[in-house]
């Protein structure tokens, strides 16, 4: 099962995270490049396009690219937190 990786809590990472302020302020048509961890050794970043804010303040997007290491494929639906976003390119 594919798991979304939270490197909200990640000790080290190897690039900048965007603000938590502009992870959590995510609109329809923005996009979001979401972590999926495959099993202990494999993982691939996807851009994912906000499709909407549930009432749970998780986002459903629609998956932007065709993946490669993980089994899901282009415009498959995906709900994620805030905190699985590394990074984000705001259209709106």
């Amino acid at each position: 099962m594919l798991r979304l990786i939270d490197y909200h809590a990640a000790p080290l990472l190897n690039f900048d995270l965007p603000l938590n302020a502009d992870r959590m302020a995510l609109v329809p048509g923005d996009y979001a490049k979401v972590v999926f961890q495959r099993d202990a050794e494999r993982s691939e970043c996807i851009w994912v396009k906000v499709e909407e804010l549930l009432d749970t303040g998780k986002y459903r997007g629609t998956l932007a690219n065709d993946p490669i290491v993980v089994n899901m494929r282009y415009g498959d639906t995906v709900v994620f937190d805030w905190f699985n976003v590394i990074a984000i390119d705001m259209r709106n």
